[in-house]
């Protein structure tokens, strides 16, 4: 068990205050994160074979459209405070 959690990067003192279960959950979560980051390199090699026999390369921002972070966002409507003053009178005057 120690080993485990040596190899999962636990220090001794919190190995020893885990009960079993939680040692366990922290296990599977560690290996969950290395599959998720052999799955990226897999897809990094993948996309860059695939990018290598292209005969002209996409642009960049075609290539990240979609992913977060990358979305444009649109522009919030900016409502003066008379309309507003106006949406609330309509809204709860008539109740």
């Amino acid at each position: 068990m120690i080993r485990i959690a040596a190899h999962i990067k636990i220090k001794p003192a919190e190995f020893w205050d885990m009960t079993p279960s939680e040692l366990t959950l922290y296990s599977e979560g560690y290996t969950e994160s290395q599959i998720e980051s052999i799955k990226q390199s897999i897809a990094s090699a993948y996309y860059t074979a695939k990018l290598m026999r292209t005969k002209s390369i996409p642009d960049l921002d075609r290539l990240l459209k979609g992913l977060d972070g990358n979305k444009k966002r649109k522009k919030e409507k900016v409502q003066a405070p008379e309309e507003i003053a106006k949406l609330i009178k309509n809204t709860w005057g008539n109740m």
